[in-house]
């Protein structure tokens, strides 16, 4: 397994914007990024998503994180900072 994304319905979570907005995680080990796998990997989920009848889904990411840059191009927005992280969420 070279990286792997998950979503959870959990209260005060890491991402947590309302407790039915699920938080996006995600995971592609170092030699496999700038590949394209992170944006298949989250597209995909997005789509599943959208089919199981959610309408938005959040994220928490630390602002000197790379990745930062792949959320926003995905359509992920900033709905607040917190600290040393940013917390996104994006519409389905």
């Amino acid at each position: 397994m070279v990286g792997a994304v998950w979503t959870r319905l959990l209260p005060q979570g890491y991402g947590h914007v309302a407790d039915d907005i699920p938080e996006l995680s995600i995971s592609v080990l170092g030699e496999h990024r700038n590949q394209g796998l992170g944006t298949l990997l989250i597209r995909a989920m997005l789509q599943t998503l959208s089919e199981s009848g959610y309408r938005n889904v959040s994220l928490s990411v630390q602002k000197e994180n790379p990745a930062c840059s792949l959320y926003t191009r995905l359509g992920f927005a900033l709905v607040r900072e917190d600290g040393e992280d940013l917390i996104m969420m994006q519409a389905l």
